[in-house]
């Protein structure tokens, strides 16, 4: 049980330190959609996310090959109060959806997918569950089953 407990304490330092970021965030129809931090495409679990990169497709209609490049800190910088910021880091453990207007807190990940010699930074937020089917892909790229 300590171990438990100590990892997720170092997980919430890591989201302590990571860097604040701007309040405007891209929208989620912006053309950047997905490329950037602040506009990262909603998944659940690990799962999503590696069922979303099996979709892509290359503008060469190839299939790229991806791997996480870890975690880029979270959304929305958390609260300096630690036990506000302890609240925010269990809640985003439950993977439950947010209420309307709730800000997020959610720690995104970056994904480094190569179309031969291109590679781009994808980025993904896994803690939207349920799975809600995301139907459109970055620019740059295509879906496919």
């Amino acid at each position: 049980m300590h171990a438990v407990t100590a990892l997720l304490a170092l997980v919430a330092l890591a989201v302590l330190a990571a860097p604040a970021l701007a309040a405007d965030a891209a929208p989620e129809d912006s053309a950047q959609w997905g490329l950037r931090k602040e506009s990262p495409i909603k998944v659940c679990q690990p799962a999503g996310q590696q069922a979303y990169l099996e979709q892509l497709v290359c503008s060469d209609q190839t299939r790229p090959r991806f791997e996480r490049g870890g975690n880029v800190g979270s959304l929305n910088p958390p609260s300096s109060d630690r036990a506000v910021s302890a609240r925010q880091f269990e809640a985003m453990m439950t993977f439950a959806p947010l209420a309307e207007g709730t800000p997020d807190y959610h720690v995104i990940d970056r994904y480094d997918v190569h179309c031969g010699e291109t590679t781009t930074a994808v980025y993904m937020d896994m803690y939207h569950c349920p799975a809600v089917p995301v139907p459109r892909a970055p620019a740059g790229f295509t879906l496919q089953d």
